[in-house]
């Protein structure tokens, strides 16, 4: 249903096949229907993403210059509060730029965060399961595909490294199999 007479035609169809009256707030359903008005197509949505990735690239290589790279602290911190922001925008709007917004806040976060880690010299396996945990919350806390998409990127890449860091490469085959089965079956 695209526009006003479509609405229409569809409310006849059901009130004439209706044997009872229907009351429909029809002010209601025209406002739920021209909500979705600002639609994007998939390549718009595809080269926002990926402007958002290099954009991340840029601001950490800005911040890394600046010399915050210097206050493992004030990494952690900065790192949070990104991620923090990120799913405050994906939850609170629906526009393809605080999309692109939120992703890179949330790639930047990630980021400070293993670089403050890496500073108080945790390990990286470590490192992977905090990233995986902080991806996961995220999967379940938002409600926007785009972030939720490196979400999983993040889980899958974070388990293969892993897989590789405990040197069990006969098990990647069984985890492309498992991912190739979820794909094809969830």
């Amino acid at each position: 249903m695209k526009n006003k007479e479509d609405i229409q035609q569809v409310l006849a169809y059901f009130r004439s096949t209706s044997a009872k009256p229907l009351n429909i707030d029809e002010d209601a359903l025209h406002a739920a229907y021209s909500i979705d008005d600002d639609k994007q197509s998939l390549a718009t949505k595809i080269l926002a993403a990926f402007g958002a990735v290099l954009g991340c690239f840029a601001f950490i290589a800005f911040l890394l210059i600046a010399g915050l790279y210097e206050s493992q602290i004030g990494l952690l911190i900065f790192g949070s509060l990104l991620i923090a922001g990120a799913l405050t925008l994906d939850n609170g709007f629906r526009k393809i730029v605080l999309d692109t917004l939120s992703i890179s806040a949330y790639i930047i976060g990630l980021v400070l965060i293993i670089t403050g880690l890496s500073e108080f010299r945790v390990d990286e396996p470590n490192m992977a399961w905090l990233c995986m945990a902080i991806a996961f919350v995220t999967l379940c806390i938002v409600r926007g595909y785009m972030l939720a998409f490196f979400s999983v990127l993040i889980i899958c890449g974070c388990i293969l490294y892993l897989l590789i860091d405990a040197k069990q490469y006969d098990f990647i085959h069984l985890y492309v199999i498992g991912l190739a089965f979820l794909m094809t079956y969830l």
